[in-house]
């Protein structure tokens, strides 16, 4: 079920970026950014960045939608593939309107376009590879939840620390990217049981 625990881990998955932001607004951002750009882990960190590219993110949701289709899930299918896309949609609305430069380091990889808040990197691995797991934990029992979200969960996280190891973003930028990924998985959730719920003749005609 997508219900009880898929709920909480959300929940709490939301309350630790909250915490993190506010450790990072309170700390000096250049700081903590540049701090983790000079750590010297440059391949690592680019090939977990790579892994929030627009191309496996959307691959992913296909993939999923595909699979969803297969499973006759007509409505997750809709949600894998429309939330996903509202989320980057919105993120590109956000960067307009804070309009941040982007970070100015000597670590920085460069090849690095557009604005820096939020992280659109954070955004797409939270919502491509949390809402993908959400959705196959709902298909489980329920003692699965945990050990199908949370390596997604880090996964994420993982993606988002590449950006700012690589001097892509500043903490703050990845930070809220996976704070605006997390409500969006959290509704993406909310459509999945409101789909469960909804008899099967009355999603097939959507």
């Amino acid at each position: 079920m997508t219900g009880g625990p898929v709920r909480w881990f959300l929940l709490g998955w939301l309350g630790v970026h909250v915490l993190a932001s506010a450790f990072v607004l309170l700390a000096d951002d250049d700081a903590t950014s540049e701090g983790l750009c000079r750590a010297g882990l440059g391949e690592v960190a680019r090939a977990l960045s790579a892994l929030g590219n627009p191309m496996p993110v959307t691959v992913l949701a296909a993939a999923s939608a595909v699979a969803a289709l297969v499973l006759r899930r007509w409505w997750a299918a809709v949600v894998l593939v429309v939330v996903p896309y509202l989320a980057t949609y919105t993120t590109g609305l956000l960067k307009n309107a804070f309009t941040r430069p982007r970070p100015v380091f000597e670590c920085v990889a460069g090849g690095e376009f557009g604005f820096s808040f939020p992280s659109g990197h954070a955004v797409g691995a939270t919502t491509g590879f949390v809402l993908v797991a959400v959705w196959v934990a709902s298909l489980l029992p329920q003692r699965f939840t945990l050990a199908v979200c949370i390596p997604a969960a880090v996964l994420a996280g993982a993606v988002a620390w590449s950006r700012v190891a690589l001097g892509a973003h500043y903490a703050t930028d990845v930070v809220a990217g996976l704070v605006w990924g997390t409500l969006w998985v959290m509704l993406g959730a909310g459509l999945l049981v409101v789909g469960k719920k909804m008899p099967q003749n009355a999603v097939e005609s959507l």
